[in-house]
């Protein structure tokens, strides 16, 4: 027996179900049959009827073959492309400061200003806490 993943959440599973719908519409506006769009992508057919079915239990790579045959596979170079949160968490870590002697890494050059406080590209000091940072990025109540 293969080894098992954790269940996906129901918007999650949409979102595969929703994917092989769209892979099915490309196949059929292509006039592909499922055998020889399995063929092609080197499958079963058990299997692309699965990707047409958004089944977690197919494997990313049966997924990438199946969009190369497609000729979309350069979408799979936007998955996880953007990361908002991640961002979040990482700026909210710089703007606290450096912790046991580290020096935050910034991604702009950092000047002194005559006070002795630093100061970005732009000549400002900081002047929004990380706290303040994440109320700012909340959605509004």
């Amino acid at each position: 027996m293969g080894k098992s993943t954790a269940a996906l959440l129901p918007a999650t599973a949409g979102l595969l179900e929703d994917m092989g719908k769209r892979i099915e519409l490309a196949r059929r506006r292509r006039k592909i049959t499922s055998a020889q769009m399995a063929s092609r992508a080197g499958m079963s057919v058990v299997t692309y009827r699965n990707i047409e079915r958004g089944s977690s239990n197919v494997t990313i790579g049966a997924y990438a073959a199946v969009l190369q045959v497609l000729q979309l596979e350069q979408g799979i170079g936007q998955l996880a492309a953007d990361d908002p949160l991640g961002r979040v968490i990482q700026d909210s870590e710089l703007l606290r400061g450096p912790r046991r002697g580290r020096k935050p890494k910034l991604a702009h050059p950092v000047a002194e200003s005559p006070a002795g406080q630093a100061t970005h590209e732009t000549g400002l000091a900081d002047a929004v806490s990380a706290d303040d940072l994440l109320d700012l990025l909340q959605p509004p109540k």
